[in-house]
């Protein structure tokens, strides 16, 4: 009896520090969860995408995670469906530990009071059966990380392509950061912290598409060359806005050779512009001023 109740009191301590455990894991659950739906809550909103709240249901969350990404990817012409598959082996990851738990607890359990009841001489049978129900653990377990693998790189591409959509410099190093702070330490959350530093950043597609419309030219070149403003038309290089073939002392606007066009001005600034001269038209029957003038003899006889 003293020996059973010994068993017992260890028992108790067991469960109680087991439930420690769950009670801090639970916190910092609960902390990557909240961290989690408020960045990509943020990113879908900015974004204008449909029903953002999505970020705060658990397991549905991961949808608008790979969402996010497709929508990204979208914007250059590239068609993605990681919403869909994070949903889907999100689902299986959260079956998959739910029979992890309802086959494992009892397990142990059962395993422990036979311990204590048999003592140190447990029955075969027993031992088979929790063989048997270990093994089936073992097998879900394996698929658990088969799943889990796959999760997590889809879910960290999804994460890159945010990186480097609202911070393409730092992209890699945020990435980096992210998976070694992982792998060394447990620290999983620092990607939604870095999706809450750059979300409000002007997304790189604007900044490209702003960069093709300031250099837009149907032309092909820069308008009127280096140094020109508008532009015009070169009659000597038969180019629009002085073209590749103009020469550089060309300023921009209509140029043509003197007397080609009547709106020409001075291609030279220090010299004074002349304008064309024209003969205005005579009524007829009279001479013209220069018929009169031309001959001064003619008029003297």
């Amino acid at each position: 009896m003293e020996y059973y109740a010994y068993a017992s009191g260890d028992v108790e301590a067991m469960i109680a520090a087991m439930l420690v455990m769950l009670a801090v894991c639970g916190i910092f659950m609960l902390a990557y969860y909240i961290l989690a739906a408020i960045s990509y809550y943020n990113v879908a909103k900015i974004r204008k995408m449909e029903n953002p709240w999505l970020a705060w249901i658990p397991v549905v969350n991961s949808f608008l995670v790979g969402k996010v990404a497709d929508d990204i990817n979208k914007d250059y012409h590239k068609t993605t469906h990681r919403g869909v598959t994070l949903l889907v082996l999100n689902l299986i990851s959260a079956l998959s530990t739910v029979i992890i738990l309802a086959v494992t607890f009892p397990l142990v359990f059962d395993l422990i009071d036979s311990a204590v009841y048999y003592g140190s001489s447990l029955p075969d049978q027993i031992v088979y059966d929790f063989l048997g129900k270990l093994m089936m653990v073992f097998i879900v377990v394996l698929l658990l990380m088969v799943v889990g693998i796959w999760e997590m790189v889809l879910r960290y591409m999804s994460q890159y392509t945010v990186f480097k959509e609202y911070a393409p410099q730092s992209a890699g190093v945020y990435l980096a950061i992210s998976l070694v702070c992982q792998f060394v330490a447990g620290i999983t959350f620092l990607p939604y912290i870095f999706i809450l530093v750059i979300y409000k950043k002007t997304p790189q597609f604007q900044v490209l598409n702003a960069a093709r419309s300031y250099n837009y030219n149907p032309y092909g070149y820069n308008p009127g060359g280096p140094g020109q403003q508008y532009g015009g038309y070169n009659y000597q290089s038969g180019t629009p806005y002085g073209g590749p073939n103009a020469s550089p002392n060309q300023q921009s606007g209509p140029q043509n050779p003197q007397g080609a066009n009547p709106y020409s001005y001075n291609q030279n600034p220090t010299q004074p512009q002349t304008p064309p001269q024209s003969n205005p038209q005579t009524p007829p029957g009279e001479p013209s001023q220069n018929q009169e003038g031309s001959n001064p003899t003619d008029n003297e006889q």
